[in-house]
């Protein structure tokens, strides 16, 4: 287990991915009412926009350059 955590911190394609996860799970909690954000102050429009924030975050691997 421990390798598999430390994989995220090391790997940067790991820890973009959970970043992206994070941030669309968070978002639609928000969205849903799942997640009370309101009591801190935080606009209602924050879900919305930490979906469209995590969907620009890019997960995989990069393009190759093309030329050189």
């Amino acid at each position: 287990m421990i390798p598999w955590i430390k994989n995220f911190f090391t790997n940067e394609t790991a820890f973009v991915g959970l970043i992206r996860a994070t941030m669309l799970g968070t978002g639609a909690a928000v969205s849903s009412g799942m997640l009370d954000v309101m009591t801190l102050g935080v606009p209602k429009w924050s879900g919305v926009a930490l979906i469209a924030l995590g969907g620009f975050v890019r997960a995989g691997d990069k393009n190759a350059k093309v030329g050189g």
